[in-house]
C-alpha cells in the first residue's frame, strides 16, 4: 500500500544475555500472547532465579519512510534484570531494568529521569532529533484527515509476510 505519505514504526525489544538473548523481539509476549506485564516480568524472574549474571539492554529500532527510502535508527540501553520487583512507574519490564549507571529501575525513577527507551535512553538524542526533523520536514506536506498513526510491533510485520531493511534487526 502506498500512500505518498511518511510512515514510521518503532520497536523495542529486551535482550537479557543469560538467556541468549530472549525476549528478544517477543518482548512482549515472552510468557504468550495475551501475557501481561506482570506475567512477562514473573517469567523473567524465573527464567533467572539463582543467575547472577544478569546483564541485558533495551534495543530500539525506528523505521522512517520518507519519499520512497527507508531510513533506520537503532538505539541501545544497557542496563541488568533486578532481582525483584521494584517501583510502580513505567510499564512493561520497568520494574525490573536497571539501566547501566544507576541502582533504580525505570520503575523507580523520578518521572523527569524517566525515559521510554525508544523515546530516549535506547535511541538517544542524535538519532530521536534527526526522526523529529524529517518528520517536521514532512509535515509541512498537507495531511489528509484520515492519516493515523498506527503501532505494529516489527515481529507482527514478519509473521505476517513483509520482509524489509529492519530483516534481522532485532534478531
Amino acid at each position: 500500500l502506498q500512500t505518498g505519505f511518511p510512515c514510521f514504526a518503532e520497536d523495542t525489544g529486551l535482550f537479557v544475555e543469560a538467556l541468549q538473548g530472549q525476549p528478544g523481539v517477543y518482548t512482549a509476549r515472552y510468557a504468550g500472547e495475551e501475557a501481561t506485564a506482570e506475567q512477562n516480568n514473573a517469567k523473567l524472574l524465573n527464567a533467572l532465579q539463582g543467575c547472577e549474571q544478569r546483564a541485558a539492554y533495551f534495543k530500539t529500532v525506528i523505521a522512517l519512510v520518507m519519499k520512497d527510502r527507508v531510513h533506520t535508527f537503532t538505539g541501545i540501553c544497557h542496563g541488568r534484570i533486578a532481582t525483584q520487583l521494584s517501583g510502580q512507574k513505567g510499564f512493561g519490564y520497568d520494574p525490573l531494568f536497571i539501566p547501566e549507571g544507576s541502582e533504580l529501575t525505570f520503575a523507580d525513577m523520578p518521572a523527569e529521569y524517566q525515559h521510554e527507551p525508544a523515546l530516549g535512553l535506547a535511541c538517544g538524542d542524535d538519532g530521536l532529533n534527526l526522526v523529529r526533523r524529517m518528520l517536521a520536514e514532512a509535515a509541512e506536506k498537507s495531511w489528509p484527515d484520515s492519516v493515523r498513526f498506527v503501532h505494529t510491533p516489527i515481529e507482527d510485520l514478519a509473521d505476517a509476510g513483509v520482509h524489509g531493511p529492519f530483516d534481522g534487526i532485532l534478531a
